[in-house]
């Protein structure tokens, strides 16, 4: 391009921020800038985006002071912008502070306040928000009730979420999938799997994420055959399972060590692209452990790539049972070196093994 305008710069940045490249539209934004261009609101818009999905909250505070001399930080969008931008770069301090200063009647700032308190499992300022919106009379949408939901869910405050559920029932959104698989999900982690169950049985239209929520309810409460009779229930509607159902099925299949059917699962998930993924692979460490397939489980423990505490437990433990002492602890002085924080289940598993092999 020989010719360089404002509107060619806009346009490139604001089309390489939504798909993704974020360190590409950053770039260009300075070569903007040595070009002594001025971006638009839209740009601006992008680039704080683009800020917040890399974690450059410096130069989205500079953007943000850019926008305020040119007389656009009240913009809607832009307003959206820099309350994300603040909220993914964990400043929820700054993220108030400004949120205070916008026009409160866009639903979606006050959405995006909930999601920030609800990353921090912060119920008491998330309720705070909640019920400040039903005072000044602001209408939820469907992505309200899931942000204060999740956030009932992670802090185990289920009587709080059973009184939404009502809201929710009230204002006509217990039809909408989306809060239903939340609903779903908060039901079933709390033990109440027989109102899970109802909510998934009144949903108009299949969802996967519905679905595997219940499946993981079941999986998680050591029903496990009712976890896997459910599983080959979405098969035969032709949802096709996520890496939760996958990871959830396999589990439950290794609580009744069902080895062939976890074998099949994990086949299925194979073909679904789903192999790769972490909590599938723990699952099927634990399954074939607990099958008496310990190589098996070592295998599929070294596919994994980004290892997490429950890939080593899995291992460790694994190899402790099937009266692979010396293995054991091997793995764990390989734990050790990698830098993964062991925890109480790491110890017994580590000094089981050291005590067998002192016998």
């Amino acid at each position: 391009m020989i010719h360089r305008d404002a509107v060619s710069y806009n346009s490139l940045i604001s089309g390489l921020a939504q798909r993704g490249f974020s360190d590409r539209a950053l770039e260009l934004f300075k070569r903007m800038q040595i070009d002594c261009l001025e971006p638009d609101c839209v740009t601006i818009a992008s680039l704080l985006s683009a800020c917040a999905d890399v974690g450059a909250l410096h130069k989205g505070t500079q953007l943000h002071s850019l926008a305020i001399k040119a007389g656009m930080s009240s913009d809607i969008i832009l307003e959206g912008s820099l309350l994300d931008l603040y909220v993914k770069c964990s400043d929820v301090q700054t993220a108030y502070e400004f949120f205070l200063t916008t026009e409160t009647e866009n639903v979606v700032l006050w959405n995006v306040m909930l999601v920030a308190y609800g990353q921090l499992d912060d119920l008491n300022e998330s309720f705070h928000i909640f019920r400040q919106m039903h005072i000044e009379g602001m209408i939820p949408n469907q992505y309200t009730y899931p942000s204060i939901l999740r956030t009932c869910t992670s802090v185990g405050a289920l009587n709080l979420g059973e009184q939404i559920h009502t809201q929710v029932i009230k204002t006509g959104f217990h039809f909408n999938v989306y809060v239903c698989s939340v609903l779903i999900d908060m039901y079933a982690k709390h033990g109440e799997l027989d109102t899970a169950l109802k909510i998934l049985s009144r949903l108009t239209e299949d969802d996967v994420v519905s679905w595997t929520a219940m499946i993981a309810g079941y999986a998680q409460h050591d029903l496990f055959s009712e976890s896997l009779i459910l599983f080959e229930e979405m098969q035969k509607r032709g949802i096709r399972s996520d890496n939760i159902g996958f990871s959830s099925a396999i589990s439950a299949c290794a609580g009744i060590q069902a080895l062939n059917q976890g074998r099949q699962i994990h086949a299925q998930s194979c073909v679904s692209g789903c192999s790769d993924d972490l909590s599938v692979g723990n699952a099927l460490v634990t399954l074939y452990a607990r099958c008496g397939r310990i190589w098996e489980a070592y295998h599929a423990f070294e596919a994994i790539d980004a290892k997490d505490n429950i890939s080593w437990n899995g291992l460790i433990s694994g190899f402790a049972q099937s009266g692979y002492f010396e293995e054991a602890l091997q793995v764990f002085n390989r734990m050790n070196k990698a830098g993964v924080e062991a925890n109480l289940f790491t110890f017994g598993s580590a000094i089981s093994a050291a005590a067998n092999l002192a016998i």
